[in-house]
């Protein structure tokens, strides 16, 4: 068993924390099949054979003959495991790929210090981004959309095949954009609009199985089930978005809100970090979140115009004008004036001829909108201190 206290040595994370974490709550709630769900956990999120083989030597108790074994231990050896494995997982380190001798010396060059960015980065991230499907695919991720790839099955395993059987059928059905049949193995990729179009239609194609089963007649194969949506749409987004973010491509997959699995533009800096902040439930009686949600979706969407990010910050203006008395009790009252006084005189709540129009409007308006949001995330933890004071009294 795993002692809290003193964390195993060889339990590296292959994925964050935060999807390990989440993987092992939802496994640990349900009622059967607890080892089988934690041995395919262990293979795909760690590294190392440690994890594993800490698991397999524990009893099973599906071979136990015991009628009585259930009313003795109540709880059976490997859920004991997994909950001792969930509570200390936030100790666990990332995995890091060791540099041997000739690479620390400096004679072969570095994988990590390799500049990702060459000519053609897209191209790259494409080739990249399809590997990884494919990955996902030998995984089991597509058995709920597309169908086995059981090796007796007719489908086709390279990611070319992979890639045309996932999405030929969603190019008639729900896709609006006039594509060629290519994938983004090809030398020069396909252009920007159609593979970040594929990127969002595979997304909701993923389900990552939650058990797997060894094949009657192929050594090393299995048969996968208990697909979980949710579950594979995160460690989905977590691989895309590792990829886009390695080529500074200026995109991600959304995690939150309205738009999750959409492709947003990033700033890549710690107003991405305020964008997920500020995406918390405050329950103050309003439609406040909605607006705050539509906002950002509007803001940041890949094809926003100059009047989408006008209408958003009016969404912001129209949150900060919901909760001016919160304002007015924490601001002095210059600045409080100057949020609305920036909101009813700049053409973002109205159009008349008093608003002062003269300015360059996409780089106001990107100032107004991070303004307004940090002035967003600054009432939400008001709000959430007040709840908490209440409660505590």
């Amino acid at each position: 068993m795993i002692d809290p206290t003193d964390p195993p040595s060889g339990y590296a994370l292959m994925w964050p924390h935060q999807l390990v974490r989440d993987e092992l709550t939802m496994i640990l709630q349900r009622p059967d099949n607890i080892r089988k769900q934690l041995e395919l956990l262990v293979d795909e999120a760690f590294r190392g054979p440690h994890p594993r083989a800490d698991l397999l030597a524990l009893a099973d108790p599906s071979w136990d003959t015991n009628v009585w074994r259930s009313a003795l231990e109540p709880l059976d050896p490997s859920r004991r495991w997994g909950q001792q494995l969930l509570e200390i997982v936030d100790q666990l380190p990332p995995y890091r790929r060791k540099q041997y001798y000739a690479e620390r010396m400096g004679l072969v060059g570095s994988i990590e210090d390799a500049p990702p960015f060459i000519d053609e980065p897209w191209a790259s991230a494409q080739a990249e981004w399809a590997n990884a499907v494919n990955g996902l695919d030998r995984n089991g991720y597509f058995e709920l959309s597309a169908g086995s790839q059981c090796p007796d099955s007719d489908t086709e395993s390279d990611h070319h095949a992979t890639l045309r059987r996932l999405i030929w059928p969603h190019l008639l059905e729900d896709i609006r954009v006039p594509f060629m049949l290519v994938t983004p193995a090809q030398p020069d990729g396909l252009p920007q609009e159609q593979f970040l179009t594929l990127v969002e239609v595979v997304h909701d194609l993923v389900a990552r199985p939650r058990v797997r089963y060894e094949h009657s007649f192929y050594a090393d194969h299995y048969d996968y089930g208990d697909c979980d949506e949710r579950s594979g749409q995160a460690v989905y987004r977590w691989q895309t978005n590792t990829i886009l973010k390695k080529y500074q491509l200026g995109y991600r997959l959304a995690d939150t809100g309205s738009d999750r699995g959409l492709v947003v533009t990033v700033t890549q800096d710690p107003r991405d970090e305020l964008i997920e902040a500020v995406r918390v439930d405050i329950p103050d009686g309003s439609s406040n979140q909605d607006r705050i949600d539509h906002a950002i979706r509007l803001f940041r969407s890949r094809s926003a115009a100059t009047a989408d990010k006008r209408s958003a910050c009016k969404d912001l203006a129209d949150v900060l004008e919901n909760r001016r008395p919160l304002l007015k009790v924490h601001l002095r009252s210059k600045d409080e004036g100057a949020l609305f006084q920036i909101a009813n005189e700049f053409w973002i709540r109205h159009h008349d001829a008093k608003q002062h129009t003269d300015y360059d409007q996409d780089v106001f308006l990107d100032w107004v909108f991070w303004n307004y949001l940090a002035a967003v995330e600054l009432t939400n933890r008001l709000i959430a201190r007040g709840q908490s004071e209440a409660t505590d009294e």
